[in-house]
């Protein structure tokens, strides 16, 4: 898992690189470009459904739903808020876009709300792009917490209205249906899907792929779109088996099989794993840095050759050490000092009143 990961987060880099308008990769223009473009978006679902997988995991390890949900805020929200405050200070110095141009105190509040993070699941405006996966995550989360209440209880009826609410949030927000596929790898034990699994490349390739084609057939994002407009056309019949091939595929990487196991576990992916999520949430500023400083050096030109080839080795010289710092600094340093706080607030002894 942890070599997934950095695999997923180099693949959304090289979508953030080639999707930008500045400097402009002419070739992403074409069909056969715009469809591979497409492939390395749905890395976004390979990080959902490798959540799946992990949250069955923690699941089994949460004492209470309280304790489950308090360490997920921990590990997610003291980076988010960082990423956020400097996303906008890189927005003030820009902008360019219109929410940098609101009143202080609606800025402060849209602030507040890409922080818990609320875009994505709501209609809120997003400040960093990332910002709307971590909202899906947290709606899993919340889910995960309310079926291990309900376990612990033991009530049926609230586990089936938990299963009626999930199918009606998977009807509206499709694209979450990979958490799904990761919790039923985990459930099985991880090793399972037959022959199939042997070749976890090729499945997962062929869900990217698969998945990619029901976008080329969407009228609009597919991340806009419903599952019962699926339902209307032959989407629904591509997405299925789509799905199947990223449970087998996921299966075969979770078994470490195929020549894909053996890149997962090289050093390069387990370090990039290790800060993935740093380098994930860092990408837009540091790809708005490396455009800032090429059009200092090398002029505003969207085809220069020099900005073409530089865009993307500044882009990573930028992001990498600024991963392993805000891993470091944020991920290992601020989460498990706000961790220790809590464990003090909670068994820190009670003093005693005045002259008792």
């Amino acid at each position: 898992m942890h070599g997934a990961r950095g695999l997923f987060a180099a693949q959304l880099l090289v979508f953030h690189i080639l999707g930008v308008e500045w400097p402009l990769y002419s070739f992403m223009q074409t069909k056969s470009g715009m469809f591979f473009f497409r492939i390395l978006e749905y890395g976004v679902e390979l990080f959902f459904c490798v959540s799946g997988y992990v949250m069955v995991q923690a699941l089994g390890r949460a004492a209470r739903p309280a304790t489950f949900l308090r360490d997920r805020a921990l590990r997610i929200l003291p980076l988010l808020c960082v990423v956020v405050l400097v996303s906008i200070l890189f927005g003030l110095l820009d902008g360019k876009r219109a929410i940098w141009l609101l009143p202080g105190e609606a800025l402060a509040l849209l602030a507040v709300a890409n922080m818990l993070p609320l875009p994505g699941i709501f209609p809120v405006p997003i400040i960093n792009p990332a910002t709307w996966t971590l909202s899906y995550e947290f709606v899993f989360y919340f889910g995960c917490a309310l079926w291990l209440a309900l376990q612990t209880r033991g009530s049926r009826l609230g586990t089936m209205v938990l299963l009626v609410a999930a199918a009606v949030l998977f009807l509206v927000y499709p694209r979450g249906i990979p958490f799904l596929v990761g919790v039923l790898v985990g459930c099985r034990g991880g090793a399972a899907g037959g022959g199939l699994a042997r070749y976890p490349a090729l499945m997962t390739l062929a869900f990217l792929a698969g998945w990619a084609l029901m976008q080329a057939l969407s009228p609009t994002l597919l991340v806009e779109t419903h599952l019962w407009e699926w339902v209307l056309d032959a989407r629904v019949f591509l997405a299925v088996l789509a799905l199947a091939c990223l449970y087998f595929g996921f299966s075969g990487l979770v078994a470490g099989g195929g020549a894909l196991g053996a890149l997962l576990i090289s050093r390069p992916l387990q370090v990039l794993g290790t800060i993935s999520y740093s380098f994930y949430l860092w990408q837009n500023v540091a790809l708005g840095a490396a455009r800032r400083i090429l059009k200092l050096l090398f002029g505003d030109d969207p085809h220069g050759l020099v900005n073409l080839a530089a865009y993307p080795i500044l882009t990573f010289a930028i992001l990498l050490p600024l991963s392993l710092v805000s891993w470091r600094l944020i991920e290992v340093g601020c989460s498990d000092g706000l961790r220790a706080l809590f464990r003090l607030e909670r068994h820190r002894p009670a003093v005693p009143a005045a002259g008792g």
